[in-house]
């Protein structure tokens, strides 16, 4: 499939056949700390003329019922030509230039952009020629040892909390060789952080291991909730969601964020596209990650700074620019994955995600709230996919990435597949 896609693109790049044309949607994400009704901004970009930007080149599935791994693939814009190289930036600018007009340069800094003809219904990733001949259509491509750092990452921080009971996975040898500075044996804690509204964080410098294509990285972990009882505080985040109640909850999520970057500053592979990059000398890999309600948290920080983030049972985040505007099209996180098991009542049963997400099998039993917690899903389905062990039982059953996700992070190649992988 992915030989003959090519090929379609290459005769396509070189025929007289008329260009599809559609339009431009900007988001722009607010660059300090504001409540989430007044964090996004968003507009159809506009030209010099404030005519509509116009897009021409061709969709990946132009029939009329294509709402899933569609995607539109620029060659000129306002009917001016651009190479592959061009296109981003020259979008980036007209989206840019749209919103400082349109609200104030406090948006202009973060930003992201969709194809569409509708302002409901469906966005689509804007790609370029060279990425959209990238993409891996046919398999999942997931470097597990990253995702099982992730994942004892947002175990660890669980731990963190006072009274909380002893870390599972310390004397674990891949948690030891995953995780753990080989000179000192030790877990290099750079910060933990327990806020007034119960936030906890943690943020954890973990190695290179070369021995698992492994880099170094910064990695930051925010709490979920802490026992079975609990996991009716996740299912209140939908309401949570729309009400605003957790204001507090944001505010020290993103302070202790930033904290950790102003002293690890994000290196470009650890941003997704159209966020603005730190000018420090040294920079680094860094990741937000965390488990249920902190899976939660990392998204919210994650959508406000651009960061790379991989979370374990999220309830949906979904951010509402308007609150009459709660059923039209808002914007995707490009830089999220949201690791779900089947059956997960918080995962399911919290609205609309836009983030990209994969399913794996449900745990054993038939409580479906079993399917929520972490240890057994690190224990039944991810450790098992780093070492290899891959079978029916723990490979992803569904996914749902569309290819302007952001490579890095555990996610090595672009990729676009929206649905069953079985």
């Amino acid at each position: 499939m992915r030989t003959i896609f090519t090929l379609l693109i290459s005769a396509l790049s070189f025929n007289s056949f008329a260009l599809d044309s559609t339009y431009l949607q900007c988001y722009g994400v607010k660059d300090s700390f504001a409540s989430r009704s007044d964090l996004i901004k968003k507009s159809w970009a506009v030209n010099a003329n404030n005519q509509y930007l116009k897009l021409d080149g061709y969709w990946k599935d132009n029939s009329y019922n294509a709402d899933t791994e569609n995607y539109f693939i620029v060659k000129a814009i306002d009917s001016v030509p651009v190479t592959s190289a061009q296109v981003h930036s020259v979008l980036a600018s007209m989206c840019s230039n749209t919103l400082v007009n349109k609200y104030s340069d406090a948006f202009i800094s973060n930003i992201t952009y969709f194809a569409s003809n509708s302002s409901v219904g469906y966005e689509y990733p804007v790609m370029t020629e060279t990425d959209a001949l990238a993409i891996n259509n046919t398999e999942l491509p997931v470097a597990y040892n990253n995702m099982l750092r992730y994942a004892f990452a947002s175990s660890y921080v669980y731990s963190t909390e006072q009274g909380a009971d002893p870390f599972t996975f310390t004397d674990n040898a891949t948690f030891q060789q995953l995780m753990m500075d080989a000179n000192s044996g030790e877990l290099n804690i750079i910060a933990t952080y327990v806020g007034d509204s119960g936030v906890h964080g943690v943020a954890i410098k973990v190695p290179a291991v070369p021995s698992k294509n492994l880099e170094e990285e910064i990695i930051i972990s925010f709490k979920g909730t802490s026992s079975g009882g609990d996991v009716m505080q996740d299912i209140e985040l939908m309401l949570a969601n729309l009400s605003e109640t957790d204001e507090d909850w944001q505010v020290e999520a993103y302070n202790f964020t930033q904290q950790i970057l102003a002293q690890y500053p994000a290196n470009t592979a650890s941003l997704t596209r159209g966020y603005k990059a730190s000018n420090a000398a040294e920079t680094y890999n860094v990741v937000l990650t965390g488990h249920s309600l902190g899976a939660y948290t990392a998204i919210d920080a994650g959508v406000r700074t651009g960061v790379l983030t991989r979370v374990f049972s999220s309830p949906a985040t979904r951010i509402i620019e308007k609150y009459i505007h709660a059923f039209a099209n808002k914007m995707r996180y490009n830089n999220v994955i949201n690791m779900v098991r089947e059956k997960d009542p918080v995962a399911t049963m919290s609205g609309r995600h836009n983030e990209n997400m994969i399913y794996f099998p449900k745990a054993a039993g038939a409580n479906p709230a079993n399917s929520h917690f972490l240890t057994p899903f690190i224990n039944d389905i991810l450790m098992p996919l780093a070492n290899g062990q891959a079978t029916a039982a723990n490979k992803a059953s569904y996914v749902y990435i569309t290819p302007d996700t952001s490579v890095g992070a555990g996610l090595t190649e672009l990729v676009n597949i929206w649905g069953h992988t079985n």
